[in-house]
């Protein structure tokens, strides 16, 4: 999975990847027994907002090493800066 996730970077992105090809690797790597298989979380159903996604983005990106664009928090958020981010970069 962590090419893909490469792949949905500034660093890993390539202008010739089509959206088909991108869903298909994203399809491969969620089915994919290696390292681990993919899982969903437990308990009850619950919403998934912004922020998460935000700070789960960056938390990838920080944990590869891979380049937060620079204002990715102000866009993601609508133009707001920086929502109390435990998570800089």
């Amino acid at each position: 999975m962590l090419t893909t996730l490469q792949l949905l970077t500034n660093n890993g992105w390539s202008a010739v990847s089509s959206i088909e090809s991108v869903l298909l690797q994203v399809r491969l790597a969620m089915s994919s027994l290696d390292p681990k298989p993919a899982r969903l979380e437990n308990g009850p159903p619950r919403d998934y907002y912004v922020g998460e996604a935000v700070e789960a983005y960056v938390r990838a990106c920080n944990t590869h090493g891979w380049t937060v664009p620079a204002g990715f928090r102000e866009m993601a958020y609508g133009g707001a800066p920086n929502q109390g981010s435990a998570y800089p970069y």
